[in-house]
C-alpha cells in the first residue's frame, strides 16, 4: 500500500556521489530552499519532529543507530498504528512532503539521469506492488551497508524517515484531505454551502490504466480541460460551476486585519510557527493585492486540491502522463498571470534571486498547486 510519491522519496537514497555525503547534501539543500518558500525552515523541521518523536517514545534518540533501528522494525512490520498527534506536529510532517517541495526536489534528484544505481532503484519500485516492500527492505539494508549506522543521522535520512512514517502509517491519507483543516481566510456571505467535494478534483487511474475523474470514466484526452476547469470555472468569483472549487476576495483590508490578528498572536506566543508561517503568507497576499489596479485579487478555496489515486497495477508511464497534464495546467495559468501582471516570464524566474522569490510566492497564492495522493492498493 504505497504510493508512487513515497516510491519516488525512497528512490534516490543510493544516488552515486563523488563525496560521501555529496547526494544527501544537494537533496537537503533542495529542500532548505523549496520549504523556506512556503514558510518553513527545514532544519528547524526536522529538530521539532525528531524531538516530539523522542518524547513519545517512537524514537529512542536522536543517534544514527536510533533512526536505522526504527527503519529495520518499520520496514519488518506490514501495519503501523500513527501517534496521536497534534494538528501543528502533522502540519510540520506535511511540509516534508508538500507538493510543491517534492516536485522541485525530484528534479534535482532526476537531473543526473546517467546514474545507473538511481535507474536500478527507478525500475525495481516499478515494480509489481506484491515486491516493493521487500525491495524497500533491500533498500535499508543496502544504505546500511554504505554509510553504516551513524550515517542515519544526516539530515536526508531523517527527513527520509519523517516522510515514511508520515505516508506509511495512513496519515496522508485519512488527515490531509483538507476537510478536517480550519480555512485561513473566512468564506465570503454570498459563497455556497459548506460542501467540501466541489473542493476535490479526484482522480483515479485503475490497474488497467483506465481512468475516471470524480467518478465519472474518461480518457487521458479529457483529462486537460477537467483540470483547467477545475482552476477557472469560478475564477470570476461567481458560481459558474456548482461542482469546482469557489473563489474568495481578497482586498487590502483583509489582509491588514488577518496580519495584525496573526502578530497579536505572535506577542502571545513567540514560539507559533504556525502562526509565524501564516503571517508570511497574508504579507505577502498584502503585496500581491496591491499590484493589482482593482485593489482585490481572486484566491481559490483554502481547501481545494486534486487528488490522485494509483491501484496497483497502474503503469508508471499512465502516473507521469496524469503529473505532466496537472503541471502542464498549472505552468500555463501562471505564464498567463505573469504576463497579465508585467512580471518576468515565468520559466525564466529564479527562486535563489530575492525579487524572483516573490513573485514565486505570488503565483503559488494565485495559482496553487495542491496534490494529494492516496496509498497504492496492493494486490490480493
Amino acid at each position: 500500500m504505497k504510493s508512487i510519491s513515497f516510491i519516488f522519496s525512497v528512490l534516490f537514497i543510493l544516488t552515486g556521489c563523488s563525496n560521501e555525503y555529496a547526494h544527501e547534501d544537494d537533496v537537503c539543500a533542495c529542500y532548505r530552499k523549496s520549504m523556506s518558500v512556503e514558510g518553513f525552515d527545514f532544519d528547524e523541521t526536522l529538530l521539532y519532529l525528531e524531538t516530539g518523536f523522542i518524547e513519545i517514545g517512537i524514537i529512542g534518540g536522536s543517534t544514527g543507530q536510533d533512526y536505522l533501528n526504527e527503519m529495520i522494525d518499520f520496514v519488518q512490520t506490514e501495519e503501523k498504528e500513527a501517534a496521536n498527534f497534534t494538528d501543528e506536529f502533522i502540519m510540520y510532517l506535511k511540509s516534508l512532503d508538500d507538493a510543491e517541495v517534492d516536485f522541485l526536489c525530484f528534479i534535482e534528484e532526476f537531473e543526473n539521469r546517467d546514474n545507473s544505481k538511481l535507474k536500478n532503484y527507478r525500475n525495481a519500485f516499478t515494480s509489481n506492488p506484491k515486491t516493493r516492500q521487500q525491495n524497500i527492505e533491500k533498500i535499508v539494508n543496502s544504505t546500511q551497508s554504505l554509510v553504516g549506522a551513524e550515517g542515519f543521522k544526516h539530515p536526508y535520512y531523517k527527513a527520509f524517515y519523517f516522510k515514511y512514517y508520515y505516508e506509511m502509517t495512513g496519515i496522508k491519507e485519512t488527515y490531509f484531505d483538507y476537510s478536517l483543516l480550519p480555512l485561513k481566510n473566512e468564506v465570503p456571505i454570498n459563497a455556497p454551502s459548506n460542501d467540501r467535494e466541489r473542493d476535490v478534483l479526484d482522480i483515479v487511474a485503475d490497474a488497467a490504466d483506465a481512468l475516471t475523474v470524480n467518478g465519472d470514466a474518461i480518457q487521458i484526452g479529457e483529462l486537460y480541460a477537467l483540470v483547467l476547469n477545475f482552476y477557472q470555472a469560478n475564477l470570476n468569483g461567481n458560481d459558474n460551476d456548482a461542482e469546482a472549487p469557489f473563489y474568495v476576495k481578497i482586498d487590502s483590508l483583509i489582509c491588514l486585519e488577518k496580519i495584525a490578528e496573526l502578530e497579536i498572536n505572535l506577542t502571545k506566543d513567540s514560539t507559533d510557527r504556525m502562526a509565524k508561517s501564516d503571517l508570511k503568507k497574508w504579507q505577502t497576499k498584502f503585496d500581491l493585492v496591491r499590484r493589482f489596479e482593482s485593489g482585490f485579487c481572486m484566491e481559490i478555496s483554502t481547501s481545494a486540491h486534486i487528488k490522485l489515486k494509483n491501484d496497483g497495477g497502474t503503469t508508471y508511464g499512465m502516473y507521469i502522463e496524469i503529473l505532466n497534464i496537472i503541471k502542464r495546467v498549472v505552468n500555463e495559468l501562471r505564464v498567463e498571470k505573469c504576463e497579465e501582471m508585467g512580471w518576468p516570464d515565468y520559466f525564466e524566474l529564479d527562486d535563489k534571486n530575492v525579487d524572483d522569490q516573490e513573485y514565486i510566492k505570488m503565483l503559488r497564492i494565485l495559482v496553487p498547486e495542491r496534490i494529494i495522493e492516496s496509498r497504492i492498493e496492493r494486490d490480493k
